[in-house]
């Protein structure tokens, strides 16, 4: 999957997917993408046939849900919440193989994911029109 993480989140997390093999970039890796309206980078993403990573849902779902209206095609969203993935420049280090945790926060206790359901750590939600 190719992704854009959008202009919340450092930079680092994306050259740090980058460096495990994912085809992955910040809308800080290309400066015209920064400031741009939520509709235009979906629409150029959709172009480059990318996935955006983002915490605004509340944009981005019903925009997407607008493309799938006018039949037009894009290439999904990653949603995520700050307490899953961080956005701090300073936390891309829980990326890193071996990190158990997220920098700052308190580790907790895992339980066994039921039966037909993913574990915490693994919801990720995706949303496409």
């Amino acid at each position: 999957m190719r992704a854009c993480l959008d202009e919340l989140y450092s930079p680092r997390i994306a050259a740090e997917l980058r460096s495990r093999g994912h085809d992955a970039i910040s809308v800080h890796d290309r400066p015209g993408l920064i400031g741009l309206p939520d509709d235009h980078l979906l629409e150029i993403m959709a172009a480059d046939r990318r996935a955006i990573v983002t915490e605004n849902a509340i944009d981005f779902v019903p925009l997407t849900r607008r493309l799938a209206l006018e039949g037009r095609e894009h290439f999904g969203l990653i949603l995520t919440a700050n307490a899953a993935l961080p956005r701090s420049r300073n936390h891309h280090r829980a990326l890193r193989p071996g990190a158990r945790r997220v920098p700052g926060r308190a580790p907790h206790r895992r339980r066994p994911a039921r039966p037909g359901r993913l574990a915490p750590a693994a919801r990720l939600t995706v949303a496409r029109g």
